[in-house]
């Protein structure tokens, strides 16, 4: 953590966007405003934005540094997670079942990795336990965009429900002592 400190405010991070044009990780098929709000009561108004037809927060200790451009859909436990454009299934983990809102909760996070066109990755976390296993869902199993791949459940180092969300490149840009870094997401 020390480490990502260190670079959390370094301009490297900046205006990096996806080459691909990606849909929301999730169906739209309810009224995100309004569920984003019951979710977002006693979180700062200056932490809530809206992305498309969703509110999100800010997470100022974990979107930092090569995670800069992450996104929290504020979504409640037990939402359906979906590709957000066709690729292949790099990595997951679905085996933790614990949250809570300390950085000791870190590596208990569960998540799935997308490869996808154009050296791009993306990266769903905060899944609930064994919800990509309970899809039939393998490494190396090739997936459409829209396709269900995962269910959200807090999992990990979080304080509330939400979708965390981000697309990344797997390079080293000068100064980044991480091998990757994540881009500003061009949604469709």
């Amino acid at each position: 953590m020390d480490e990502l400190i260190k670079v959390a405010d370094d301009p490297i991070w900046d205006n990096k966007k996806s080459q691909n044009i990606y849909s929301f990780p999730l169906l739209s098929d309810r009224d995100w405003l309004a569920v984003g709000k019951k979710i977002a009561r006693g979180i700062s108004a200056d932490q809530i934005y809206r992305v498309g037809n969703f509110l999100t927060a800010v997470s100022p200790q974990s979107h930092i540094g090569p995670y800069k451009h992450a996104i929290d859909f504020l979504v409640p436990d037990g939402t359906k997670i979906l590709a957000a454009a066709d690729g292949k299934v790099v990595e997951f983990c679905e085996c933790h079942s614990v949250w809570g809102d300390d950085e000791k909760f870190r590596d208990k996070l569960n998540f799935i990795t997308l490869e996808h066109a154009n050296g791009e990755y993306s990266q769903c976390c905060h899944l609930a336990w064994r919800s990509v296993s309970d899809l039939g869902l393998q490494k190396g199993d090739k997936v459409l965009a829209g396709q269900q791949i995962g269910i959200v459940g807090k999992t990990g180092w979080t304080d509330r429900e939400h979708l965390h969300f981000l697309v990344f490149r797997i390079d080293k840009l000068i100064g980044n002592p991480f091998p990757f870094y994540s881009v500003q997401i061009r949604f469709k």
